[in-house]
């Protein structure tokens, strides 16, 4: 017995939906699926850790995407800086070795 395998239509199905909270009814009559299929894709996804940001809400009925946002680095990665131009509000921009831009203002 074939068939698509649920977890890559489940991870689909959730990278879709962003900041949703779902029942497994929901999953079901939208991929049209049987409750048993997809309450063990489900097992089988939130066990796997492909999806972070993926809980479980309520055991087998209900679970929540919250997606992770890695943090972004706001260190510069270079040493050396080049000056690129001046914002109307008197910040420069500058360009580091590696090619990120970065407004720069005078402390007070």
């Amino acid at each position: 017995m074939g068939g698509t395998p649920i977890r890559a239509t489940l991870v689909s199905y959730w990278t879709a939906r962003p900041n949703a909270v779902l029942s497994v009814e929901d999953v079901m009559n939208e991929l049209v699926e049987p409750r048993r299929r997809v309450q063990s894709g489900m097992g089988s996804l939130l066990n796997s850790g492909l999806l972070p940001g993926l809980r479980i809400v309520q055991s087998g009925n209900l679970w929540e995407y919250r997606p992770v946002v890695p943090e972004k680095n706001t260190e510069p990665r270079g040493e050396t800086f080049e000056y690129v131009g001046t914002l109307k509000s008197g910040a420069l921009i500058l360009e580091d070795t590696e090619g990120i831009l970065y407004r720069a203002t005078e402390l007070e």
